[in-house]
């Protein structure tokens, strides 16, 4: 999952990528005022928090580790456990 810094960022990914947006896709703000794109099925789901950051989120949760053994928001994912993941890979 990818996190967008604007609303319009996602549209236009969306666009470029499948022609735009349909009935079963939505774009929904998420952690540290980005957006993400889901289904309207995760959009429905109950609200999650985050365990690195502790903010709440609806995207699909992302595994946390190498940070710890939790489930993470997709703005964390992006920003502090993939950099962990490839310091890790570096070694």
């Amino acid at each position: 999952m990818v996190t967008f810094a604007t609303k319009e960022q996602a549209l236009k990914f969306v666009a470029a990528v499948s022609g735009g947006i349909d009935s079963r896709t939505v774009i929904i703000p998420t952690t540290h005022g980005h957006w993400v794109i889901v289904s309207v099925k995760e959009a429905c789901k109950p609200v999650k928090t985050c365990s690195i950051c502790g903010e709440w989120f609806r995207e699909y949760p992302c595994n946390a580790q190498p940070v710890n053994n939790g489930r993470c928001c997709a703005y964390c994912d992006d920003h502090i456990v993939t950099p962990a993941r490839i310091e890790l890979m570096k070694r």
